[in-house]
């Protein structure tokens, strides 16, 4: 028994399970016998976990990783990474928009900053196909029904990834299974994750939702916390923090990376975690964003996850890690100087004034907290 075989025969025991009148008395007991020996053959065949999530009974444990549904291998390509035969293509790259020539953010201009989704049919020949074969490539905001027009695929009974291939197509369960998987992946990356950090002591979460993105940094003091919260935006010139492509080269330049392209090559998948540190440092050295003080632990876990939605259990253990160094370190350091936000806000809208000028963009509201 293969993979393919023991599918089909799950999602028979399924209706057998799901059917009332079926379900009862030798049905069940027949139902339980036949999944057993499905799962026991899975099981010994290296292939349960992907058996489970092909039937819609795995759990999603990372929603970022490749996953199957019947005979379709789902890949996510998220802005950075390469696709297309030979990986030509670098998505999110600026591209040329035709006779217009303007340079755009495929990625952040028509996928509202979600990863691209390939589909690739397994079933085919795995010595010409050994990763199957491509089939199709959506924006994951279309099949999410982000767009002004077009349903999300949550609401829809069949997707038809090919019309002239009719195998290529995904129904009912299969494609509320593909659905689920997706909107998990938004879920995870429009999320605060843990990033990069200037401090010595201390951390940083980061989240990012179409092209904005936003950042908390924490700095562990003998008294409490300093924390930075700040925003900044590399696409939309209309935003108050937008970020403009000459200032970002000369952030970057100022940490030994020539170009984004450089960075995102030493850094790879880190690359963001990387650029969130350095436009927090800037925009905190400029007083574009002006750090406040929390007096505890527990009021600094009380902001950034109630009020700015960090996951609990991640901010905990940050804030847990970051206060065990900075206390560990405590007999190298010198004292601390008795630091007042007092009188900072005029100095404030004056500098980020400034940094708004370099940005071409006007601040508003980014008076010292």
């Amino acid at each position: 028994m293969d993979f393919y075989d023991a599918t089909a025969l799950m999602r028979l025991v399924q209706a057998v399970e799901n059917d009332p009148y079926v379900s009862s008395g030798a049905g069940e007991a027949l139902a339980d016998k036949v999944r057993e020996f499905i799962e026991d053959e899975a099981e010994m065949g290296g292939w349960y976990t992907e058996l489970m999530n092909a039937i819609g009974e795995g759990e999603i444990t990372d929603p970022l990783a490749d996953f199957t549904v019947g005979r379709f291998r789902v890949h996510l390509v998220q802005e950075g990474e390469r696709y297309g035969a030979g990986g030509g293509f670098v998505y999110g790259k600026d591209l040329s928009n035709g006779s217009f020539g303007i340079p755009i953010n495929d990625c952040q201009l028509y996928g509202h900053g979600l990863p691209l989704v390939e589909f690739y049919d397994v079933s085919q020949d795995p010595a010409k196909f050994p990763e199957g074969q491509f089939v199709s490539r959506y924006f994951m905001s279309t099949l999410l029904g982000m767009d002004s027009i077009g349903d999300s695929i949550g609401e829809m009974s069949a997707l038809g990834l090919d019309g002239g291939v009719p195998d290529w197509t995904i129904r009912g369960d299969d494609l509320q299974e593909v659905y689920a998987h997706l909107c998990a992946a938004r879920e995870q990356l429009e999320s605060y994750t843990e990033c990069g950090t200037y401090k010595d002591y201390g951390f940083g979460f980061h989240a990012k939702e179409g092209s904005m993105s936003s950042y908390v940094i924490g700095e562990p003091v003998e008294e409490g916390w300093w924390v930075l919260v700040g925003n900044y935006d590399l696409t939309d010139s209309d935003s108050d923090y937008y970020i403009s492509d000459d200032l970002l080269n000369e952030l970057l330049s100022r940490h030994g990376y020539p170009s984004m392209d450089a960075l995102k090559e030493s850094q790879a998948d880190m690359w963001r975690n990387e650029l969130t540190a350095i436009i927090a440092e800037a925009q905190e050295d400029s007083r574009f964003e002006v750090p406040f003080h929390l007096s505890s632990d527990e009021s600094m876990l009380r902001h950034i996850v109630k009020r700015m939605g960090v996951p609990e259990e991640a901010a905990r253990t940050a804030v847990a890690n970051a206060r065990a160094m900075y206390e560990k370190d405590a007999p190298r350091r010198e004292p601390e100087k008795v630091v007042t936000l007092k009188g900072e806000v005029d100095k404030a809208r004056r500098a980020s004034a400034k940094l708004a000028d370099n940005g071409n963009h006007s601040n508003r509201g980014q008076d010292a907290r």
